[in-house]
């Protein structure tokens, strides 16, 4: 299911919290791609995942999409056992998902991050 949200009224748009945008019980695996550095990392074990997408949850805004612009902090894709993509969003000031453009409500850009940069301490990276 896709969500367009260009040309609606998107100051009247209820927030939602990230795990309404999809089903993380269907999650196998996660990889994220660090854009200052080129990494990438991959999180294959039920529990890590678990907890990453708990701390992940975090309230989001609707919003516009951004003005066309290179380069991210990260990027973050949430696969399903067959490597379908269910959620996938990038970090570059607005949250850009497949389902949309987000902004944070209550929390800022670095707490994601911060999250984020977390799990990859703890994650083994792997080759391209």
């Amino acid at each position: 299911m896709m969500i367009a949200l260009c040309g609606c009224d998107l100051k009247n748009s209820e927030p939602v919290v990230m795990s309404q945008l999809f089903d993380a019980s269907k999650v196998s695996k996660v990889s994220i791609a660090d854009g200052s550095s080129g990494k990438r990392y991959e999180l294959t074990d039920d529990v890590q995942i678990d907890n990453f997408v708990k701390q992940l949850d975090m309230k989001l805004q609707p919003t516009k999409e951004p003005d066309p612009s290179t380069g991210y902090w990260y990027s973050t894709s949430f696969l399903n056992e067959q490597g379908e993509v269910l959620f996938r969003f990038t970090m570059q000031g607005v949250l850009a998902t497949n389902m949309g453009y987000y902004k944070m409500v209550s929390d800022d850009d670095q707490s994601l991050a911060r999250v984020i940069e977390a799990q990859l301490s703890a994650s083994e990276q792997v080759a391209w």
